[in-house]
């Protein structure tokens, strides 16, 4: 597994990205964006991407997302890129333009804490009604209990009111995007 910084410039802020590969894989897999937190690319976002990404398979790619993360992968979907599937997890679910949901060709999964003190189960609620509105294959995934930033065991220790790690709503979030990127690749992911 090899790593490399990419730096690049978005008008006047300079920002960073991280690109994590195998080339020692012997055949091409789904390619997958990863969108960190607000508070950019952390060990948790490393240990992430160091998971599953492989050589690239440019046909099959995907965009996941954490918090601020999680509300760019849907940005990125709305925008109309070309996805095959897009993973959410504890993101933003407001848009200054939800009708450019039509746009969206990927499947989408949205995993939410439901003590999201954050990003609220109105939001939730205002997403789906935008959802419902359009052709997109998209499914929402309510953890009980679960707070904001759920899939982050940093948060454990972090002390963020409104911030914690939930390891079931963790795990089994996961599992729904192994599921969903089984569907959308045609190929199982673990």
């Amino acid at each position: 597994m090899s790593t490399t910084i990419l730096e690049y410039q978005d008008s006047a802020a300079r920002l960073r990205g991280l690109l994590v590969a195998d080339d020692s894989a012997a055949f091409r897999r789904p390619g997958i964006v990863l969108f960190p937190d607000a508070r950019g690319i952390g060990t948790q976002a490393i240990a992430r991407a160091e998971r599953g990404r492989r050589r690239v398979d440019a046909t099959k790619l995907a965009a996941i997302g954490y918090c601020f993360g999680g509300t760019t992968a849907l940005e990125l979907a709305r925008a109309g890129a070309n996805l095959l599937a897009v993973v959410s997890f504890h993101g933003g679910l407001t848009s200054e333009r939800p009708d450019d949901a039509v746009n969206i060709k990927a499947r989408v999964l949205v995993c939410h804490g439901a003590a999201d003190a954050l990003v609220s189960l109105a939001q939730l609620a205002s997403f789906q009604d935008v959802m419902s509105r359009s052709s997109v294959d998209w499914q929402v995934l309510v953890q009980g209990g679960a707070p904001h930033g759920f899939t982050n065991p940093e948060l454990i220790e972090a002390g963020l009111p409104n911030h914690g790690y939930h390891e079931a709503a963790d795990r089994r979030s996961w599992a729904a995007m192994l599921g969903l990127f089984g569907e959308a690749f045609g190929v199982e992911l673990r």
